[in-house]
């Protein structure tokens, strides 16, 4: 059996010009009041191997509400499209906790 594990980060060490990707289920994001400053919210259900996100070349870094099965899915979903990606450890909770900046949640992607 393979030992793999998926890239993460803690919410102190966000990497410069990596882009936030907030993927909390939609009910959990339309509950919501913030998101993380300059993340864009997209619907886990939808991401699939041709999905938009993964046509940049930019680092990926994804969170949901807690660094769990969301979040890690999304970046295994970017690893298998060929991009740079990691997952935030602890989600959202640990980059409030963190004081990482937030802003208002914004309209539905």
């Amino acid at each position: 059996m393979s030992d793999f594990r998926l890239p993460s980060l803690v919410p102190e060490r966000l990497p410069q010009g990596a882009r936030l990707i907030d993927v909390r289920r939609r009910r959990a994001y339309e509950a919501a009041v913030e998101r993380l400053a300059g993340a864009t919210w997209i619907d886990p259900e939808s991401l699939h191997l041709t999905h938009r996100i993964f046509a940049t070349e930019t680092p990926l870094v994804f969170y949901c509400v807690h660094g769990h099965e969301v979040s890690q899915y999304a970046t295994a979903m970017a690893l298998v499209a060929g991009r740079e990606a990691a997952y935030l450890r602890g989600g959202f909770e640990a980059a409030v906790a963190a004081g990482l900046p937030r802003e208002a949640r914004g309209g539905m992607a």
